[in-house]
């Protein structure tokens, strides 16, 4: 339960993917180097090169 909600009420557009996933994604798409170079709760920051 976060802030008094639980979680049955979370808006299905709002649940994140975990990072490997993500970074996945971008190797897929062609980026090289894919990496996540920082992460602090929800929020990260993903990089690759292409």
């Amino acid at each position: 339960m976060t802030l008094g909600y639980p979680p049955d009420d979370d808006d299905p557009s709002n649940i994140l993917l975990d990072t490997e996933t993500q970074l996945r994604w971008l190797r897929e798409l062609g980026f090289q180097e894919v990496d996540c170079y920082w992460k602090w709760l929800e929020m990260a920051l993903l990089v690759g090169f292409k």
